[in-house]
């Protein structure tokens, strides 16, 4: 990959994520699944439709507000370069989307469904304006005080990987209450929903890890990231938790009393990401040494707190030249929470 050359020949496994619709595939095939094991039908094109669109311009929204800050005479990640370029674009495509997706929703969708994904985009909101507006990304702020404030809140990956769960399961939470199910026939999807936020959950954080160079270089906050700060032990425990989780996740799921196809989906996926947790870093031509050496300057930088204004100042006098990177890896983590419930509804088709 030429460093010096803006229009970088992008590697086909990358256009899912530099597109942002690797997420929306898991959504869909999930939320198809789901409606097939607990409601005994597929998914139909408004509940499809709208959940697809939903997943995807959040994705979008929050890599053009991390392309914003981007740093481009530092490492990056292919993706948050990519949206730096074309943002014209992708600015009038959301707009686009987001006006489509708001008719879906308010002429299609049952009204029970909408109530219920208006609580939930809340919640989203929330959590996006967190991250990304937070007081707390201040480069001015003490680095003693964010640290101590970050490490009492749960990881980010933790909180994507419960509302996406939420944001999967809404359809057959709404139909199941709406219909009148009882008590005990929410339980399987109780724990179908838990099960899910820990291999979202587990996702994210093998992604972080994977990145966890080019967002030092960025300052881009994460739980990987973290372990350079003061909190690192605490960080840790989360991911060696998750971690822990997703490899008993295929045994456990032996006695969890969830419909058939999902449970074998699930521990499909879950020993899909304990397998790509162990695939060792292939070799980064775009990170090299100086550039690994300037990521760890950066990630003391920030523990100082003056990572974030240092880059941005590298950024304004940056060279043109774009260091991306990509982690084939993060492609084959992505695989590992879709291909599954892909491959169960394919074959329940058969």
């Amino acid at each position: 990959m030429n460093r010096n050359n803006v229009h970088e020949r992008i590697p086909w496994l990358a256009w899912p994520s530099v597109l942002s619709l690797d997420a929306v595939l898991v959504a869909v095939v999930w939320q198809q699944l789901l409606l097939q094991g607990f409601c005994d039908r597929g998914s139909t094109w408004p509940e499809a439709g709208s959940l697809g669109a939903t997943v995807w311009l959040i994705y979008v929204a929050d890599r053009l507000l991390d392309a914003v800050r981007l740093d481009v005479s530092a490492p990056h990640t292919l993706r948050h370069g990519f949206y730096l370029r074309h943002r014209r674009v992708f600015i009038v495509l959301w707009i686009a989307v987001l006006t489509l997706n708001a008719f879906v929703v308010v002429h299609y969708l049952p009204h029970e469904l909408l109530r219920g994904g208006v609580l939930l985009a809340t919640a989203v909101l929330i959590y996006g304006a967190g991250v990304h507006f937070s007081p707390l990304r201040s480069p001015v702020l003490p680095a003693e005080r964010r640290h101590d404030v970050t490490g009492r809140l749960i990881p980010k990956e933790v909180r994507v990987g419960m509302l996406f769960s939420l944001g999967v399961t809404l359809s057959v939470w709404t139909e199941l209450i709406s219909g009148g199910t009882s008590g005990v026939g929410l339980v399987p999807l109780t724990v179908t929903t838990g099960v899910l936020a820990v291999l979202f959950a587990g996702n994210c954080m093998l992604v972080a890890q994977f990145e966890r160079e080019m967002d030092e270089a960025q300052s881009f906050p994460s739980i990987a990231t973290e372990s350079c700060s003061p909190t690192r032990k605490g960080r840790s425990r989360w991911v060696s938790a998750t971690i822990l989780s997703m490899m008993l996740l295929p045994l456990v799921l032996l006695v969890m009393p969830m419909p058939a196809l999902v449970l074998l989906a699930a521990a499909m996926s879950a020993a899909g990401l304990c397998v790509a947790a162990t695939i060792r870093s292939p070799a980064q031509p775009n990170l090299d040494a100086r550039q690994r050496a300037r990521s760890q300057r950066a990630c003391g930088q920030r523990a100082r707190g003056q990572g974030a204004h240092s880059q941005r100042a590298r950024g304004q006098r940056g060279a043109r030249g774009q260091r991306a990177c990509f982690d084939v890896r993060g492609a084959w983590v992505d695989a590992a929470v879709w291909a599954p419930p892909l491959t169960v509804v394919w074959l329940g088709l058969l």
